[in-house]
């Protein structure tokens, strides 16, 4: 059986994330109490874990370092912490993390979801299209983090030989403004071939024009993201187009 690793120190926590990981993943859990106790198991222990769920403040870790213990054994790690300032986030964003959960009534069902299209991603192929070299390693640097499969373009017209070489591709995030065919020409040839349940359309501008939103909607993107974008926004939209289209997927079979 396949397992994750769960360091919290919250006796009902721990239950609740043994029974849903078991439930909806059938993984078996380790469980550890502080930092001591994992720094130990990591230590002594050869299992390969799929992931670890992780409270940012434990004994012996008041300040995160459990993050960083983790990541020395390149274990996938999803922090569940019940505090959030910036600061915090900067840190542990810098850490390369699946994502972080704020504890509360909707961590679970948060927490499963995150699980849940983390052990999906490595089978879906995102498209980045960006002319701006800087622009699209950064793009391509988050969504791989998340373990999705990545193609670049930089140009219209070379997304759309991407497009043709890999059927496959399941989200395109396109700039505006491009040399050879920009973002809007893009969308539109898009989807004279393909319709929003085959590839999500995500345009992207740093132009500071309101109307570009619209403008990328009417032409059959599914979403728009102004930048520069926080990595959470990106990939939060990211994870929301890629689940639409499963979901349309599925209510067609």
């Amino acid at each position: 059986m396949e397992k994750i690793l769960i360091v919290e120190d919250s006796n009902m926590f721990i239950n609740l994330l043994k029974s849903r990981a078991s439930r909806d993943f059938g993984f078996a859990s380790d469980i550890c109490r502080s930092y001591q106790d994992a720094e130990t198991l990591l230590t002594d222990n050869v299992t390969q874990y799929k992931m670890a769920i992780l409270d940012l403040t434990l004994p012996g870790s008041p300040d995160g370092e459990i993050v960083d213990l983790v990541n020395s054994y390149n274990i996938p790690i999803i922090v569940v912490t019940g505090r959030m300032t910036e600061q915090i986030r900067e840190k542990i964003l810098e850490k390369q993390i699946i994502d972080y959960i704020i504890k509360g009534p909707h961590t679970l069902d948060l927490l499963a979801f995150t699980m849940r299209r983390f052990l999906r991603n490595n089978r879906v192929q995102i498209l980045v299209v960006e002319d701006s070299n800087l622009a699209r390693k950064r793009t391509r640097h988050f969504l791989e983090i998340q373990r999705y499969i990545v193609l670049e373009a930089n140009n219209g017209k070379e997304a759309l030989k991407q497009i043709m070489d890999h059927p496959d591709i399941r989200v395109v995030l396109t700039d505006y403004n491009m040399p050879e065919m920009d973002g809007f020409e893009l969308t539109a040839a898009i989807r004279k071939s393909y319709p929003m349940n085959k590839i999500s359309i995500i345009g992207m501008s740093a132009a500071g024009d309101p109307l570009l939103s619209s403008q990328f909607l009417k032409r059959g993107a599914n979403d728009f993201i102004n930048k520069p974008y926080f990595e959470e926004e990106l990939i939060w939209r990211v994870n929301q187009n890629v689940e639409m289209i499963f979901l349309m997927e599925e209510s067609m079979k």
